[in-house]
């Protein structure tokens, strides 16, 4: 079995999160650091979601901002 880790919040760092646009790499461990690893509620602004483990609740317009993407190149990947 492989295992591979990865710091949760290795995007926000200030030398690594701040270069845009994002890599496809970079976007898929984005995704992977913003899903949930435990069933957990999420505001989704003044909604509350209930998450499950290995979901996350983004917009596609809020990840085009995170990664320095037009919308539609983040639905293509999706």
């Amino acid at each position: 079995m492989n295992i591979f880790s990865l710091v949760r919040g290795i995007h926000d760092h200030p030398i690594i999160g701040v270069r845009k646009p994002f890599t496809r790499f970079e976007a898929w461990t984005w995704l992977l650091s913003e899903a949930a690893w435990k069933a957990r509620r999420y505001m989704a602004g003044s909604i509350p979601v209930d998450l499950e483990r290995g979901q996350l609740a983004h917009s596609t317009r809020y990840m085009a901002r995170a990664w320095g993407w037009p919308e539609t190149t983040v639905r293509r990947f999706l």
